[in-house]
């Protein structure tokens, strides 16, 4: 039986019709922030709930091709990013508060994605 192939069956979506990277994938910094805030407007404040189950799909293709160094980096950011959209209300205290306990806390997600790399 003859074998008929689609023209798109040699079609990645990690590839453009010229070759090299898909626009995704050159810029993880961008990737990374927009997952931060996917995941802080999915919080109460903002009530987008239903966004929480898509918020981390653009720090995975962000560190997909990272070291683990770049990896930890991008979730760091990713975590800060997304706290300092829901901790900024501390600056009543101080205004460096929210930018500090932002820091701190994005390194769960620093840790997130270096266990995610290895």
């Amino acid at each position: 039986m003859p074998h008929f192939s689609s023209p798109l069956s040699n079609f990645s979506p990690r590839e453009e019709a010229v070759g090299g990277d898909v626009f995704i994938l050159k810029y993880p910094v961008t990737l990374s922030i927009i997952s931060g805030t996917l995941l802080a407007l999915s919080y109460p404040q903002f009530n987008f709930w239903i966004i929480a189950w898509i918020a981390l799909i653009p720090l995975f293709f962000a560190i997909e091709k990272m070291n683990i160094i770049q990896s930890f980096g991008l979730g760091w950011l990713t975590g800060f990013v997304m706290f300092i959209g829901q901790i900024f209300w501390l600056k009543v205290f101080h205004v460096s508060i929210p930018i500090i306990m932002s820091a701190y806390l994005g390194l769960y997600f620093g840790l997130f994605s270096l266990v995610l790399r290895k």
